[in-house]
């Protein structure tokens, strides 16, 4: 599920120089919007996105509104065309987490070096505490400029 900050201002966000103990990845993914539906180009895969849209709902932790997106997303990937009326945007896709195989995580996705969206990654309960405090140092990595 994805956790997205509520009062969040993209366009005065960034993410802080000093990555010390931060796992980081950084992945380039094409996303490729057509009539039919969206595709995803990473890893020199073709998928076809299948979303299964549910409701966001409104929580706090440790002091901050975050909204909880429970889509779930299926790669179909037996894809070997796609139609030829469509808009293609690169994204750069920077992963930051406390540890490998860390439970929660931090994603910034860019387009043309601009931030464009960030949101937490966690298959996990928000209320367990580890993954808490593993948010609270994760936040700590988004400045206001």
């Amino acid at each position: 599920m994805r956790l997205y900050l509520k009062d969040l201002d993209i366009h005065n966000t960034q993410i802080a120089n000093d990555l010390s103990g931060i796992v980081t990845n950084k992945k380039l993914v094409v996303d490729i919007y057509t009539a039919d539906g969206i595709y995803q180009l990473a890893d020199n895969k073709l998928v076809r996105l299948d979303i299964a849209d549910h409701p966001g709902e409104e929580i706090e932790c440790n002091g901050t509104s975050l909204i909880v997106d429970k889509s779930v997303t299926k790669r179909i990937t037996s894809v070997y065309r796609i139609p030829s009326r469509h808009h293609i945007c690169t994204v750069e896709k920077h992963t930051y987490s406390l540890r490998r195989q860390s439970k929660i995580s931090l994603v910034a996705e860019r387009v043309k070096s601009k931030i464009v969206q960030v949101y937490f990654e966690t298959a996990e309960d928000i209320n367990n505490y580890a993954i808490q405090e593993d948010f609270t140092t994760l936040l700590s990595l988004l400045t206001k400029y």
